[in-house]
């Protein structure tokens, strides 16, 4: 007799036949393709073991803007990544703070990111 465990998994008990066993098999399986991580079919997945997707713009990519004050870079979000999907944070490579440019659509699959310092090497972590 198998025991049924807190997030609805069958553990089938030494002994059981395959009736009871492949029941139990299928039952799981289903139990897994279904699953979501979400604390109720599963345990939730921590922050801290998911590694978060980057991308870098550095010193050399920022081009002059109209005004000549600031620069732009534009980035290609990496696959599976869209402007509408994500938090985005700025990661001064040099210093390890967090900026806050300004950041527009371009188009399905670019931004552009804008700062006043050209000489900036900056890492973007997509969230």
């Amino acid at each position: 007799m198998s025991t049924t465990l807190s997030k609805g998994y069958k553990k089938p008990e030494t002994g059981d036949r395959g009736s009871v066993w492949f029941s139990n098999l299928e039952d799981n399986i289903d139990l897994s393709n279904s699953h979501e991580h979400d604390g109720t079919d599963g345990e939730k997945i921590k922050s801290k073991n998911i590694t978060a997707t980057t991308s870098a713009i550095e010193s050399g990519d920022w081009g002059a803007d109209s005004g000549g004050s600031t620069y732009a870079a534009t980035v290609t979000f990496p696959s599976g990544v869209t402007y509408e999907n994500n938090t985005l944070s700025f990661v001064d490579d040099a210093t390890g703070d967090r900026i806050f440019p300004t950041v527009t659509k371009a188009s399905a699959t670019t931004m552009t990111v804008t700062v006043n310092d050209n000489t900036l090497d900056l890492t973007i972590i997509y969230g």
